[in-house]
C-alpha cells in the first residue's frame, strides 16, 4: 500500500542500489473497496473472494508501476502474475524498452475460478484464481518468453485449521507450493507437451538466477558453479492429497 510518490521515491532508491523491485500487483484500494462491498452484502462464498479482489486490481497495479519504471529506469519484477491482461501489459513494457520481468505459479497454471468454486478455501489465494482464458494465456507467456520464470508463492499456513470456516473471508489466503512446483510443472508442462525440459530448466532456475544477479554461481551446470542438482524419475507416478 504505497502512494505513487512513495513508489517513485522507492524505485529511484532501488535504481541507485541496482536492486530489482519485486511488486505484488494488486491495487490496494480497488481490492479493499470491493472486498468490503462483498462482505457488506453478506457474501461468504468462494466467488465473493474473487469478486472482492477484483480482476482489474492486477492490471491497474501493473500499469501504475510500469509507468513509474518507464520514467525512472529501475528494474521491475511482477510477482505471481495471474491475468491475461496483466501479461499483455508486461509484453507492452518489454517491447518499449522497460526493464520489466514477471513470474507465475503452478496454481495459476493448473486451477481456475471454477475449481475454486468447487474446492473452496483450500484454493483461496491472493491474487485469486482466474478464468480459463487467463490460465491458457499464462502457458503461452511461458512458451514465448513473456513470462520469465516460475515460482511458488509458498504460503502454507495451518491445514486444516486455517481453511475450515464456511465463511471464505475467515480462511487463510495461501497454499503450499515448494514441494509440488517441480512435479506439477513436469506433469502439466512437460508431459502434456507445453514445455520442453530445456525450457523448464530456464524457467525454474537459470532465468531467476540471472535476474537476481546469482548467475553463473547458480542456475547452470558448469565448472565453478554450485553443484545444485535435481535427479528426477520422469516415469514415476504418485497422487497428491490435501
Amino acid at each position: 500500500k504505497l502512494s505513487v510518490p512513495n513508489m517513485d521515491q522507492a524505485f529511484r532508491l532501488m535504481k541507485e542500489l541496482n536492486l530489482v523491485c519485486a511488486i505484488h500487483a494488486e491495487d490496494y484500494y480497488l481490492a479493499d473497496y470491493y472486498s468490503h462491498l462483498m462482505q457488506e452484502m453478506g457474501r461468504e462464498d468462494p466467488e465473493s473472494w474473487s469478486e472482492g479482489r477484483t480482476y482489474e486490481a492486477e492490471p491497474e497495479a501493473i500499469w501504475s508501476v510500469v509507468g513509474i519504471t518507464e520514467k525512472v529506469g529501475n528494474k521491475l519484477h511482477i510477482v505471481h502474475l495471474s491475468t491475461k491482461e496483466g501479461l499483455n501489459i508486461i509484453r507492452w513494457a518489454k517491447s518499449h524498452g522497460v526493464d520489466a520481468t514477471t513470474e507465475t505459479c503452478p496454481q495459476y497454471l493448473v486451477f481456475t475460478m471454477e475449481d475454486f468454486k468447487i474446492q473452496g478455501s483450500v484454493l483461496k489465494i491472493s491474487p485469486p484464481l482466474r478464468k480459463e482464458e487467463d490460465r491458457e494465456e499464462l502457458w503461452k507467456g511461458l512458451k514465448d518468453g513473456s513470462i520469465d520464470f516460475i515460482c511458488t508463492d509458498h504460503a502454507a499456513g495451518k491445514y486444516p485449521e486455517e481453511k475450515s470456516s464456511p465463511d471464505i473471508w475467515e480462511n487463510y489466503a495461501g497454499i503450499p507450493g515448494t514441494q509440488l512446483v517441480v512435479p506439477s510443472i513436469l506433469h502439466y508442462g512437460y508431459h502434456k507437451g507445453m514445455l520442453s525440459l530445456a525450457e523448464i530448466q530456464k524457467l525454474m532456475s537459470e532465468n531467476a538466477a540471472k535476474r537476481y544477479g546469482l548467475y553463473p554461481q547458480k542456475g547452470t551446470i558448469q565448472i565453478g558453479s554450485d553443484a545444485d542438482f535435481t535427479v528426477i524419475d520422469l516415469d514415476k507416478e504418485w497422487t497428491v492429497e490435501p
